[in-house]
């Protein structure tokens, strides 16, 4: 089956199209972060428990501070209950002890310097909404009554081509890895791996045989052994095969018997580009995230010459150093120029390239987990 590229932004719209149901999973609440909540949280009691103290001091009587002298009290600490016939506290700076009396420097009102029963919230009060993505700030509100919580995701079956194990001249899978940590980090999982051999037989039965949505690596291109558009055209419609970027070229999406595939080259890089590109921004958009917020972006100033081929969207990895950005090397398979990169720059399809000193948005390293 031959290549046909098509332009980047061609290929994110038909990606686009095709929605995948997310599921409910029920996952630890220390995982939970990024994570889209697919139930309301519901606090089970009024809290705080009591009413208790807002600082340290003494729990005293409102209405026997008028006097401005109290029977001594025992002091009392910040979030401990107030005692019997106490209802406010009065801070260290603001009374003086002389024997078994406090001498106030002025009166306090009722409940003041004191956390009311029930005024962070109400049993049956929502907490957080069906929907909401958790931050690091809400694991207290969710932790209140649960160890797990109930979650969106997508889960995908990730098959692996031409992973057989020999004696000799094995090669590491290092795109099954990557894979799922990606899908992993933009919301959703893998729920199952399979490691398919080059035979085009075998991969039709992977595909047929698994739940969707399902990831390819390797076997995208058109040389002897990339069976993929093939397998894929056989049993289903191959909507994408091939993309006009560097180094991701050989991308393809497909539909199977309703699932979508997305096929990815086999070069770790490319694969990598790949995913980044087309299977997380859909896991969020499919999540009702926006597919964008989840890479940092950053703006940074090229450091020398980066030139690039017109009529295709080139993808350039980059190390910032004395604060310009260079490029550090090319090809789909060095994994050297993806872990030490501080991000990429995408030089679009109309440009030749991008000049020492000109201004560009980088694609950072870091990830963030929030909507």
């Amino acid at each position: 089956m031959m290549l046909r590229p098509i332009y980047v932004e061609e290929a994110r719209k038909v990606v686009s199209e095709y929605r995948v149901e997310p599921e409910v999973k029920e996952i630890s609440v220390h995982e939970a972060v990024g994570k889209v909540l697919a139930e309301d949280i519901i606090a089970p009691f009024d809290y705080p428990l009591f009413d208790r103290a807002a600082l340290d001091g003494i729990a005293v009587s409102s209405d026997e501070s008028r006097g401005l002298m109290v029977r001594r009290r025992e002091p009392i600490l910040t979030g401990r209950p107030l005692p019997e016939r106490a209802d406010a506290v009065v801070p260290k700076e603001h009374y003086i002890l002389s024997g078994d009396v406090a001498m106030l420097d002025r009166p306090v009102h009722k409940r003041e310097n004191v956390d009311p029963k029930g005024s962070d919230f109400s049993k049956g009060e929502v907490l957080l909404p069906r929907g909401t993505v958790i931050r690091p700030n809400h694991i207290p509100a969710v932790s209140i009554s649960r160890e797990t919580v109930r979650v969106l995701t997508i889960g995908f079956t990730l098959v692996v081509i031409g992973s057989e194990i020999k004696p000799f001249g094995t090669i590491p899978d290092l795109d099954g890895p990557s894979v799922s940590a990606l899908v992993r980090l933009y919301g959703g999982y893998i729920r199952e791996i399979k490691r398919v051999p080059d035979d085009k037989e075998e991969i039709k039965r992977a595909i047929l045989s698994s739940e969707g949505p399902i990831i390819t690596t390797g076997g995208t291109s058109i040389g002897d052994k990339d069976l993929v558009p093939d397998a894929l055209n056989e049993i289903g419609e191959v909507l994408v095969h091939g993309i006009r970027a560097k180094p991701c070229k050989p991308f393809t999406f497909s539909i199977v018997d309703g699932k979508p595939v997305f096929s990815l080259p086999g070069p770790p890089v490319a694969c990598f580009i790949a995913a980044d590109l087309f299977v997380g921004p859909r896991i969020r958009l499919n999540l009702g995230l926006s597919p964008e917020r989840i890479r940092l972006k950053r703006k940074g100033t090229v450091g020398v010459q980066i030139p690039s081929k017109p009529d295709r969207r080139d993808f350039v990895r980059v190390k910032e150093k004395g604060g310009l950005l260079y490029p550090i090397g090319s090809g789909a398979g060095r994994i050297v120029t993806l872990y030490p990169a501080d991000g990429y720059l995408e030089v679009p399809e109309d440009l030749e390239g991008l000049e020492e000193g000109e201004e560009v948005e980088r694609r950072d390293r870091r990830y963030v987990k929030i909507a």
